[in-house]
C-alpha cells in the first residue's frame, strides 16, 4: 500500500540546477562585496550590512532573469564553489609533491 502525503504536509518543490552562467555570475557578485562577506567580525551591525549584501547578490542573480533564487540558495551554492575549488587546489598540489 502506497503511502499518500496528508493534506497538512506541503512538498517542497526542487528548484532548477544552477547553469555555469549563473555560478559564475553569482561568483562575481560575491566579489563585488567579499569585504563585508567575508568580515570576521559577528556583531549586529557587521550582520546586518552581511544580510543586506547577500540580498544584493540575490537581487543581481533573479534580475537576470530565468530561475528565481533566495538567499539560503545562492549562499549555499556560493559555499559549495568555494569547497570545490579548495579540493581542487588540494588535488593540484599533491599532484606537485609527488
Amino acid at each position: 500500500m502506497a503511502a499518500t502525503p496528508s493534506n497538512n504536509i506541503k512538498l517542497k518543490k526542487r528548484s532548477e540546477n544552477f547553469s555555469m552562467d549563473e555560478i559564475l555570475f553569482i561568483v562575481e557578485e560575491v566579489e563585488k562585496y567579499s569585504d563585508i562577506i567575508t568580515a570576521k567580525q559577528s556583531n549586529l551591525i557587521t550582520n546586518a550590512k552581511k544580510a543586506a549584501a547577500w540580498q544584493k547578490v540575490v537581487d543581481a542573480v533573479n534580475s537576470r532573469g530565468g530561475v528565481i533564487r533566495t538567499v539560503d540558495q545562492v549562499r549555499e551554492r556560493y559555499r559549495n564553489e568555494c569547497s570545490k575549488a579548495k579540493g581542487e587546489r588540494i588535488a593540484q598540489l599533491s599532484l606537485i609533491h609527488i
